[in-house]
């Protein structure tokens, strides 16, 4: 998923999809959607309660995590695998 923090409305409860991620030989690459119809604001909230709290713990734990290490660029992406 090419899921970025700037992708997600926590107060909305919704995550727009932008770009998607695609895993290759060499590596991964992230573009655009392939479609217009997969560019999308996703209700997540309402699709699955709770959602929102797991992405705000998410998002607390990446932040220790990158003062744990020094900083960092602060463009830390939802998922990283």
């Amino acid at each position: 998923m090419g899921l970025r923090w700037s992708d997600v409305d926590l107060d909305a409860g919704v995550v727009t999809v932008r770009q998607g991620r695609v895993a290759l030989d060499h590596g991964d690459a992230v573009d655009e959607p392939k479609s217009a119809q997969r560019q999308r604001v996703v209700p997540v909230e309402a699709i699955d309660p709770g959602t929102v709290a797991a992405l705000r713990s998410l998002r607390v734990a990446q932040a220790a995590d990158r003062l744990a290490a020094g900083g960092g660029c602060g463009r830390t992406p939802v998922t990283s695998s």
